[in-house]
């Protein structure tokens, strides 16, 4: 599989907002899993969440398309969620 244009990959990020902690920005570079921190090591590729029992151990997958990043679920209990939503 190919990945985006290599100016759009140098150029990409997640963030990711979590309520009582600080934004996470993780450059995208390669495909990336999210989903709830099961404890240490880190696992390179893996985006832990932060004590939110809602977010299952694998919630979803990032990954390079031709036109730039995808976020995929994997079919978690609770769903998938992308953008602001106020409170």
């Amino acid at each position: 599989m190919t990945g985006p244009r290599r100016d759009r990959e140098s150029n990409s990020w997640l963030v990711l907002h979590q309520p009582g902690h600080p934004p996470t920005t993780m450059p995208l570079e390669r495909e990336l899993t999210v989903g709830r921190n099961v404890g240490l090591p880190a696992v390179d590729g893996h985006l832990a969440t932060l004590g939110d029992p809602a977010v299952s151990r694998l919630h979803a997958l990032v990954v390079p398309k031709p036109a730039g990043w995808c976020v995929q679920s994997t079919d978690a209990a609770n769903g998938l969620r992308s953008g602001r939503e106020d409170s």
